[in-house]
């Protein structure tokens, strides 16, 4: 497994030429996240930064696809709701309004009580235009909202997390970002292309 590390700011605020202390520097752990930014995570500092080899280059083609892929099956399913079910209820929406207006007003844009108290037109699909089925509604409502809440807290978190690494010096490789711990692998540093 790959962790974050982050040192803390005074430990890093002079930096010796040495790498080692990079790796002696007192740290904060936080595993990377198991989802496809964390793929992107790994895929850029381990096998980007690392040696080039037929391994690394699938692996590296394999993350980046991922993050695409990911992205653009998102983007697919809000084209496809927007199309196939926001368009056709506003299209519906409208032909309905658009019947109402037709037959309950007459020409010069004066409501007719007389039409609308015999109007068998679709008269409920206009009165739940507002709103429709409130308890469902709301539940769904706030089941996304804090769903969303909690990717927004995550998305932060983890660019704090990231920010929070220290640079890497000069001196050092790319190579050197990681540190091999004797159970796991931890990123120390970013250099500034990395991050």
């Amino acid at each position: 497994p790959i962790s974050l590390a982050m040192a803390r700011a005074e430990t890093y605020s002079a930096l010796h030429p040495a790498l080692s202390s990079l790796h002696s520097a007192d740290k904060i752990y936080r595993p990377i996240p198991c989802d496809i930014w964390g793929v992107a995570i790994t895929v850029i500092v381990k096998d980007a930064a690392g040696v080039w080899s037929l391994a690394s280059a699938a692996r590296g083609l394999f993350g980046f696809l991922a993050v695409g892929v990911n992205l653009f099956l998102q983007l697919f399913m809000l084209s496809y709701v927007n199309k196939y079910i926001v368009q056709k209820a506003v299209h519906d929406s409208q032909e309905d309004y658009a019947v109402y207006h037709r037959e309950v007003y007459d020409s010069s844009g004066n409501f007719n009580h007389t039409a609308w108290r015999d109007w068998d037109g679709p008269a409920m699909e206009l009165c739940n235009l507002a709103v429709s089925k409130v308890h469902f509604s709301t539940g769904i409502v706030f089941l996304w909202s804090a769903r969303m809440i909690a990717e927004i807290r995550a998305s932060i978190r983890l660019i704090t997390d990231l920010h929070s690494i220290a640079a890497l010096p000069e001196q050092a490789t790319a190579g050197d970002m990681i540190h091999r711990e004797p159970k796991q692998q931890v990123i120390i540093a970013l250099s500034c292309g990395v991050r």
